[in-house]
Formats: C-alpha cells, sequence, structure tokens
C-alpha cells in the first residue's frame, strides 16, 4: 500500500501600486511608505518583529503601466 501526504496552500497576494507617472519614476517618500506597510503585513504574517532586520526577498518591485507595484505573498499551508 502507498503512502502520501496532501497539502492545500492558499495563497494570498498584498499589492501597493505607487504611481510613476509618465515614465519619470515615483517619489521616493512614496516607495518608501509602501514598502514599510508591505514589511508590516510579511512581518506579522511570519510573527516577526517588525522593528527587526528584513530579508531581502520579502517582497517584490515591479513596473506595470504607471505604476511601481510592490507585492508580498502570504501562504497558508493546510496539511490533510
Amino acid at each position: 500500500m502507498a503512502t502520501h501526504s496532501y497539502d492545500t496552500v492558499t495563497s494570498t497576494i498584498h499589492r501597493w501600486r505607487v504611481p510613476a507617472p509618465e515614465g519619470r519614476g515615483a517619489a521616493w517618500q512614496d516607495i518608501d511608505t509602501a514598502l514599510e506597510m508591505a514589511w508590516q503585513v510579511y512581518a506579522e504574517h511570519h510573527g516577526l518583529d517588525p522593528r527587526g532586520d528584513r530579508p531581502g526577498d520579502y517582497c517584490r518591485l515591479a513596473v506595470v503601466d504607471d505604476d511601481i507595484v510592490i507585492t508580498v505573498v502570504s501562504d497558508q499551508v493546510t496539511g490533510h
């Protein structure tokens, strides 16, 4: 008889969009504020001290249309 395990992974994608109109970029202050909010979500999900060091891969940045998009993915794994 074979044995196996089964998991369900539910991902929640958190996105912050910082306007970067006309290809001129975004204001650093706006990016910094959005990064701080993203870090708070990541730290809370992973049970980390929000005043602690940030892992280099806690979020992703991408240029989408006229925005800089900051993304944090929170996964919840449940075993069956």
